[in-house]
């Protein structure tokens, strides 16, 4: 295995677009650490599959230089872990977004989201074209680990392969215990 790559999550606003990723951050703060004490503390390590290895990639942030960029962010992810937001609903969907642009921006320098597309697959596209729908569909887990991680594999598979797009990844998260995978489809 790799040495750890090591990713400060105040980076994001940086590597992708701030506008895409402003809604994400907050949920990564109330998603990533977990329940208990001794997951609250970073840095926040995952295990994530990306070209058929494995690699640690560790999670960190200074509240401070987020809050930089976002004023609210604090404020948001309490809300998120008291449940006074109706985006709590939301938290993982919209933590796996954002840890979906954080392996984008480790393994793919350079490469970055430009929209969101609702309701349809792939969820973050990397171009605009409409006759190409490149890009990444992500789901995230609150548990379940690997097996969770290759049912949603098998499901999602099958739709990305016939998209039609020139290049489609599959991004799959999972808070316990911490995984991701970062798979390519086509392209």
């Amino acid at each position: 295995m790799s040495e750890a790559k090591v990713y400060a999550l105040e980076q994001l606003y940086q590597d992708q677009h701030p506008d895409l990723v402003i809604d994400t951050i907050p949920a990564l703060l109330a998603w990533i650490p977990g329940t208990s004490k001794a997951k609250r503390r970073a840095p926040f390590r995952f295990s994530v599959g990306w070209q058929a290895q494995s690699h640690q990639v560790d999670v960190r942030w200074t509240l401070a230089e987020l809050s930089r960029r976002d004023p609210g962010v604090e404020a948001s992810a309490a809300r998120m872990l008291s449940g006074m937001t109706p985006h709590r609903e939301h938290v993982t969907q919209l933590a796996a977004y954002g840890l979906a642009m954080v392996a984008l921006s480790i393994f793919l320098p350079g490469r970055r989201v430009l929209q969101y597309r609702c309701n349809r697959a792939p969820d973050l596209l990397l171009s605009l074209d409409p006759t190409d729908p490149s890009g990444v569909e992500v789901s995230g887990r609150a548990r379940g680990g690997n097996p969770e991680l290759d049912r949603i594999h098998a499901e999602k598979l099958p739709g990305l392969l016939r998209l039609g797009a020139s290049e489609v990844w599959l991004s799959l998260w999972c808070a316990s215990p911490r995984l991701g995978r970062h798979v390519k489809v086509l392209g």
